[in-house]
């Protein structure tokens, strides 16, 4: 049997550095031998950090389209909630896509009825754009759980088309931005959040 003692970092890790614990020796006991061996087993390594968002795309599939409008349609909620101290979200990556004829070309973000962000350039032609939080300070503070709506004039719906649809999931990880506001990161993405997954759809129909 091998008892391991608590690992510890004695002066702390810092936070923005990628750092790795290192298994150097067991000792354990053989009859009356207490023998010591040598190895060297790393760990995955880690990145510290004071705050981490969690961010996911709600999965819904909902009939909401009309044919021929272009008014403001909710396509998606996406949902925070944040691990540790406060952080700031900067930019938000979308792919959507479209069935048959609907199309869009921006997209913004709600905190209810208030408009916090949006695409400063169209969506491209492979359905990829990114949501710039457009605060004051350059990002959206959050230091606790949220919902909001992402949303978009949404055309080409033809009245007897039956698939018209558009649907949303979250873009690449590495184009989710955001700062660890009590660690001093500037460089967050979403490579960084482990439950960070593009899988999610959320789709509207006519």
């Amino acid at each position: 049997m091998v008892n391991y003692a608590s690992v510890q970092v004695p002066n702390g890790i810092p936070s923005g550095v990628s750092a790795q614990l290192v298994l150097g020796t067991v000792k354990y006991s053989s009859g009356s031998l207490n023998p010591t061996l040598n190895i060297a087993v790393y760990s995955n390594s880690m990145y510290p950090v004071a705050g981490i968002p969690n961010v996911s795309i709600v999965t819904k599939n909902v009939s909401i389209l009309s044919p021929g409008t272009n008014a403001l349609v909710p396509l998606a909620t996406i949902n925070f909630s944040i691990s540790g101290s406060p952080v700031n979200v900067r930019e938000i990556p979308i792919k959507l896509s479209f069935g048959t004829s609907a199309t869009t070309t921006d997209l913004y973000l709600y905190d209810g009825t208030t408009l916090i962000g949006s695409t400063t350039a169209h969506m491209g032609v492979d359905g990829t754009g990114t949501i710039i939080v457009q605060q004051a300070n350059g990002g959206l503070p959050m230091s606790e759980s949220g919902s909001y709506t992402i949303k978009a004039n949404i055309t080409g719906v033809a009245s007897l088309q039956a698939g018209d649809s558009v649907s949303t999931q979250l873009g690449a990880a590495g184009n989710f931005l955001w700062d660890d506001i009590e660690g001093n990161i500037t460089s967050g993405t979403g490579a960084l959040i482990p439950s960070y997954d593009i899988s999610n759809i959320a789709k509207v129909t006519n």
